[in-house]
């Protein structure tokens, strides 16, 4: 194959790689691909979880946060700034009756969701938790907490 073959051959090879990963196929692929990483950094360890930690971030998340309290009956935590804490909090508690024992509000970052939340849980003792937020995120959320 001479280069121009070859060139050619190239730009469509990474042609089909973008467009599958920005279709909605590849992009569920590659979100599998993602939690199946993230089930492997929460797998279960020994030491029980105390409490559920849910960054804000829209429905899934809380939905989410609903299954794993009506599976635990665990605590919750909710942690946002600009007001997302307490919208979650009122969501959970109005439209899921589950209640909220703890609201970080002040986190405008993950690293600041993490440091926060710390100090409100290590006031009760709690350093196990379970960890809600998206695929896209857990890695790196999992790493700050």
């Amino acid at each position: 194959m001479n280069r121009t073959g070859f060139a050619l051959c190239l730009v469509i090879l990474m042609a089909v790689c973008a467009v599958s990963v920005t279709s909605r196929a590849g992009g569920l692929v590659l979100i599998a691909w993602i939690e199946r990483r993230a089930d492997s950094i929460l797998a279960p360890t020994e030491d029980a979880p105390q409490a559920i930690v849910v960054l804000t971030g829209g429905e899934p998340r809380t939905r989410e946060a609903v299954r794993r309290y009506r599976e635990t009956g665990l605590p919750i935590l909710s942690s946002g700034g600009d007001g997302e804490a307490a919208l979650l909090k009122q969501i959970l508690q109005n439209k899921f009756g589950v209640p909220v024992r703890w609201t970080e509000d002040q986190s405008l970052n993950t690293e600041q969701n993490a440091l926060y939340c710390a100090e409100i849980l290590a006031a009760d003792n709690i350093t196990r938790i379970i960890l809600v937020t998206d695929a896209l995120h857990m890695w790196r959320a999992a790493m700050m907490f």
